[in-house]
């Protein structure tokens, strides 16, 4: 009996020593496994997950040549993440507080509250959703360090929407072609055509020497060489007309070229303005 009286503790502490080591090395792999999900979803550009991730491998339980990074990670992805602040308010300029936000398809927010939202860096399709408006779309691109970049967003019934539409119309711009590039490209076309006439003239004038030597007389023999060297100049007067009209072809600007009614999406008008 006395013997069963001493075994049982034994059991019980070899029983518990053995329970801790399986805890130990369970938690040390969650600790590998964060450090390396931490890198990946960097690299991805999925900051907010791998933020998450940095403070798991932080942890003081964790091997310190792993949390020593992590601890560095999670400072500079919390920097790196950016924020969005969203401003609803409706046409009279009052706020609004319940509005469904959802992103990329996704639920984001139920109530706006003015305290920035951390997002992932990149392009993002944010709607605004409430019961008395047609909810709003707009995207935005969210950029790696701007931490409270402010969306606002104003809604406004169909009626004020159309109204606002006719009441502001907006300049259509385009990019008229200039009648320099006619020009230039007319002037080409010419001076290639020229070349190309007084070219034939030179060779056949050529053909004839050859024909006459070595009784050409001097004249002859000079007259071939200017008409050929006039081609030449023709035909590099004609590139370099292309040349300009191409230029000034693709690179004019863009400008007003009439008035244009852009109805807003959904009933609303969007900004973004960001503050790093």
């Amino acid at each position: 009996m006395f013997r069963l009286t001493l075994l049982v503790p034994l059991l019980a502490s070899a029983a518990l020593a053995q329970s801790g080591q399986k805890t130990d090395k369970a938690q040390t792999q969650a600790c590998f496994d964060a450090f390396e999900k931490t890198q990946g979803a960097r690299r991805d550009g999925r900051l907010i997950e791998a933020k998450d991730a940095a403070i798991i491998c932080s942890a003081d339980a964790c091997p310190r040549t792993l949390s020593r990074d992590c601890v560095k990670w999670v400072g500079e992805l919390q920097a790196l993440i950016p924020g969005l602040v969203f401003d609803v308010r409706l046409a009279d300029g009052s706020n609004l507080t319940e509005v469904l936000v959802t992103m990329d398809g996704k639920p984001l927010l139920e109530r706006v509250d003015g305290k920035a939202v951390p997002v992932d860096p990149g392009e993002h399709t944010l709607v605004f959703t409430t019961r008395e408006f047609p909810p709003v779309t707009t995207k935005i691109v969210a950029l790696e360090g701007d931490r409270a970049r402010k969306v606002q967003v104003v809604l406004k019934s169909p009626e004020q929407a159309v109204s606002t539409t006719l009441d502001t119309p907006m300049l259509k711009m385009g990019r008229p072609v200039p009648i320099a590039t006619w020009v230039f490209a007319g002037l080409g076309a010419a001076l290639f055509s020229a070349a190309g006439l007084t070219g034939l003239v030179g060779l056949n004038g050529r053909a004839r020497l050859e024909m006459c030597r070595p009784m050409c007389t001097a004249t002859e023999v000079v007259t071939v060489g200017r008409t050929l060297a006039f081609a030449d100049g023709l035909l590099i007067g004609g590139a370099v007309a292309a040349a300009a009209s191409a230029v000034i072809f693709f690179t004019r600007p863009e400008v007003p070229v009439g008035l244009a009614l852009v109805p807003t999406v959904g009933g609303g008008s969007v900004s973004v303005s960001g503050a790093f």
